[in-house]
C-alpha cells in the first residue's frame, strides 16, 4: 500500500502491525529507472523536431502549422513540415 488518508501514518495504525501487509511511500514510484525513460523519451522527441519530424503524442496539432512556430523553427534552422 503506498496511498493513505492521512501521511505520514501514524505509529499506532493497524496496518504496520500485519506481516502481510507491505506499506510504502507514495513516492516509491520515483526510480532511478523512471527518470532515464523519461530523459529518454525527451530526447527523442527533441531529436524528431531537429529532423523535421512532427513530435509523438502532439495535443494540438494545429500548432504544427502556426506561422510563428515555423519563424522559431526556421530561424533555428530546423526544417519545419513541408
Amino acid at each position: 500500500m503506498d496511498v493513505f488518508e492521512k501521511e505520514p501514518v501514524s505509529a499506532d495504525n493497524p496496518l504496520l502491525k500485519m506481516e502481510n501487509v507491505i506499506l510504502a511511500p507514495h513516492a516509491l514510484g520515483w526510480t532511478d529507472e523512471l527518470f532515464m525513460g523519461c530523459w529518454a523519451q525527451i530526447i527523442k522527441q527533441i531529436s524528431r523536431i531537429l529532423q523535421g519530424e512532427i513530435p509523438e503524442g502532439v495535443v494540438n496539432p494545429e500548432v504544427l502549422e502556426n506561422q510563428h512556430l515555423l519563424d522559431k523553427l526556421k530561424a533555428l534552422k530546423i526544417q519545419g513540415r513541408e
